[in-house]
């Protein structure tokens, strides 16, 4: 189970880093950074997904029902949007599988090894929580520009 919700993790992290480096591609030679394709999230997850490395195995099914999942995605008008959205799924899902991680960490008992490990588990998400909370924050201050 943990090992699912890293991977999940992992891979909605790769999305954001996907898409935001695609607006950079986009804007620099695109008019507004938008695909002019009829379906802007299937094509934003097949231009991020078209360079990634294999070995991941990151697709383009994924992203587009990873952004899917949330309604804001299809009013998103840019790329930058959808990289927003993507870290607001993250967020929720990184608070979940923290929550996971306090609850194993409670039953671990103190000083074994895997209580440890637990604790450190837990301090990644925590940093990875305030920093989708700051990210979080610029959307709300950038939506008004």
């Amino acid at each position: 189970m943990a090992v699912a919700q890293t991977t999940t993790i992992f891979s909605s992290a790769i999305i954001i880093v996907l898409f935001s480096s695609s607006i950079v591609a986009h804007t620099s030679g695109d008019v507004g950074g938008k695909p002019k394709a009829a379906d802007f999230v299937t094509e934003a997850c097949k231009n991020a997904t078209a360079n990634y490395d294999k070995e991941i195995h990151l697709t383009e099914k994924f992203c587009v029902s990873t952004l899917r999942s949330d309604n804001q995605s299809g009013k998103a008008k840019d790329l930058h949007d959808l990289a927003l959205i993507g870290v607001d799924i993250l967020k929720a899902r990184v608070v979940t599988a923290n929550g996971k991680v306090q609850e194993m960490l409670h039953k671990a008992k103190s000083g074994m090894s895997r209580a440890r490990r637990l604790t450190f588990c837990k301090l990644d998400y925590d940093v990875t929580v305030s920093i989708t909370n700051v990210t979080s924050r610029k959307r709300v201050f950038c939506s008004g520009l």
